[in-house]
């Protein structure tokens, strides 16, 4: 399958206090939700992935200080409690991450994320096209938790994803 038409996607994450995408942790158990098609990575069938994952510093956060803003903040309520702090970056299939070409023709594209201090990461992608039989998964580093398959029927019409 062809995966040129991803190569404008952009990666945002927001990390600090809700995870959409990735796990929320609370009183020990992990409650995970986000509506997709199932099945599993490429990556976790095939031996070939044996190579390391290029992983991209979202930049550290600092819960601390964020959270003494908010006590401040909160206490005026004149306006929308904090959802995250955006950390903006231009990842993308030109720019980070690692191809992979499979036996059968197939690419396989990945990339790592790491974002520092961070409770939980949501991420945001813009200008996304994903090709027709293309399939988009999230996981974390141990393959422990896996969101997915996600296709174009998943991007709005703005071609942003979250």
């Amino acid at each position: 399958m062809k995966l040129s038409k991803l190569q404008n996607v952009k990666i945002k994450s927001l990390g600090f206090l809700v995870g959409i995408l990735f796990p929320i942790l609370a009183y020990g158990q992990q409650l995970v939700y986000q509506v997709s098609e199932g099945g599993i990575p490429w990556s976790y069938k095939w031996t070939q992935f044996d190579q390391e994952i290029p992983v991209m510093d979202m930049g550290s956060v600092d819960v601390n200080g964020l959270m003494a803003e908010d006590l401040i903040n909160d206490q005026q309520k004149n306006g929308p409690w904090r959802f995250g702090f955006n950390h903006f970056r231009n990842y993308n299939l030109n720019n980070s991450g690692t191809w992979k070409n499979l036996d059968n023709g197939d690419r396989v594209w990945r990339l790592g994320v790491s974002c520092p201090g961070a409770i939980t990461v949501n991420l945001a992608f813009q200008y996304v096209s994903i090709p027709e039989g293309a399939k988009l998964f999230i996981y974390n580093e141990d393959k422990t938790i896996t969101l997915g398959a996600f296709t174009q029927d998943y991007v709005s019409p703005d071609l942003e994803f979250g």
